[in-house]
C-alpha cells in the first residue's frame, strides 16, 4: 500500500501545487482492487488554498477518505452532525463557530467525531487547552501535508498525537506551573496586529490577507488574550514595547 512520505514542512507552495494537482484529476495512489478500510475525513479551514491543499493531501492517501469540507464552524458542525466523519480536521479560529465551541458541541451532542486542531502555530495555552477540551490531536500549518495525513491515522486508531512543536509548547507550559503564559504572537497574528496598527479595518485586513472578516477578528481577540490587554491601540503600544512591532 502506498504511503504519504514526510517530506518536511509544508509552505503556501505545497497547499497551491496540491490543491492544483487534485483539480486536475490527479490519481489516489490506491492499488487497483485493493480493500482498504478508510478513515472518513472533515476538512474545516476558512483559507480556501489551505483547505484545499489539505484536502487534495487526504485525497491521495488510499487509507483516508475525503467526506466533505467547511469554510466556517456552523457548516463543520452540521457536516459532522450528518455525515459523522471519523476524524475532523479542524482550524481553531474558524468564523461563526470557533474550534473551541465546536469541540464543545461534539461533546456535548456525544458525536462520535476525533478532532485534530489544525492551527497556525503551537501555543502552549492553546495547546493545553485544546488537550483539556478533549481534542485528540494538534498539528500546525508548518508541519508537512503527509505528517498531518500520519496523524489523522493515528488519532484515528485511538491514540493521542501531538506534533514535535505541540510537545515542546505543552511542556514549556507545564513547566511553569500550567499558567497561561504570554506566548509569542504568530507569524499571521504579527501580520494582522501590523496592519490593525495602521488604523485599516478589520474587514480590510482580510480583503489583503484573502480571509473573512470573522476571521480576523478571532486572531485579534487571540492577539489581545497574549498581550493581556483589551484593544488595538493597547495591542500596538505592548507589541512595540515587547519589539513584537518596530
Amino acid at each position: 500500500m502506498n504511503r504519504c512520505v514526510d517530506t518536511g514542512s509544508a509552505r503556501a507552495g505545497d497547499y497551491n501545487m496540491l490543491a492544483a494537482a487534485d483539480a486536475g484529476g490527479m490519481p489516489a495512489g490506491s492499488r487497483a482492487g485493493e480493500v482498504v478500510r478508510r478513515i472518513t475525513v472533515l476538512v474545516a479551514d476558512d483559507q480556501p488554498v489551505v483547505r484545499k491543499g489539505a484536502a487534495a493531501a487526504i485525497r491521495r492517501r488510499p487509507d483516508l477518505e475525503l467526506v466533505a469540507e467547511a469554510a466556517d464552524g456552523a457548516e463543520a458542525l452540521e457536516a459532522v452532525r450528518t455525515l459523522r466523519p471519523d476524524v475532523l480536521l479542524l482550524d481553531p479560529d474558524l468564523p461563526r463557530l470557533d474550534g473551541f465551541g465546536l469541540i464543545h458541541a461534539i461533546a456535548v451532542e456525544s458525536l462520535p467525531t476525533l478532532v485534530l486542531l489544525f492551527a497556525e502555530a503551537a501555543d502552549g495555552p492553546v495547546v493545553q487547552r485544546a488537550v483539556a477540551a478533549g481534542a485528540a490531536g494538534y498539528v500546525t500549518k508548518s508541519d508537512s501535508l503527509w505528517s498531518i495525513c500520519d496523524a489523522i491515522r493515528r488519532i484515528a486508531s485511538g491514540e493521542r498525537f501531538l506534533s514535535k512543536d505541540a510537545q515542546v509548547a505543552l511542556l514549556d507550559q507545564l513547566r511553569h506551573g500550567g499558567q497561561w503564559l504570554q506566548p509569542a504572537l504568530s507569524e499571521r497574528e504579527i501580520e494582522i496586529l501590523r496592519l490593525t496598527a495602521q488604523g485599516i479595518s478589520s474587514a480590510r485586513v482580510g480583503e489583503l490577507l484573502h480571509i473573512s472578516q470573522s476571521t480576523v477578528k478571532n486572531h485579534q481577540r487571540r492577539i489581545y488574550e497574549k498581550l493581556g490587554v483589551s484593544n488595538a491601540a493597547a495591542a500596538t503600544y505592548e507589541a512595540m514595547r515587547r519589539g513584537i512591532l518596530r
